[in-house]
């Protein structure tokens, strides 16, 4: 936990989700959704179908996942970073 002298938890909680962007589903997001499942279908390595729409998501915003899920390394050209 980040300290900060004269700072709550709260605060540096507060501060800290201030600065990620929360992107919502969309048509684009839907679209590139709908390619992954049907790549990963016809490869035989499917996935949940929730981190299916989360990479339709990331993709559709050109942003880099960062996770410790192995199963995203499944998804062609997804930018991901893997801990």
């Amino acid at each position: 936990m980040l300290k900060f002298i004269g700072t709550s938890e709260k605060e540096v909680s507060e501060e800290i989700m201030s600065r990620f962007v929360i992107y919502q589903t969309s048509s684009a997001a839907a679209l590139k959704s709908a390619n992954i499942y049907k790549a990963l279908k016809s490869s035989g390595k499917m996935i949940n179908e929730l981190d299916i729409l989360i990479a339709g998501i990331c993709e559709a915003n050109d942003e880099l996942l960062i996770t410790f899920d192995n199963d995203f390394k499944r998804i062609a050209d997804l930018k991901v970073y893997h801990f």
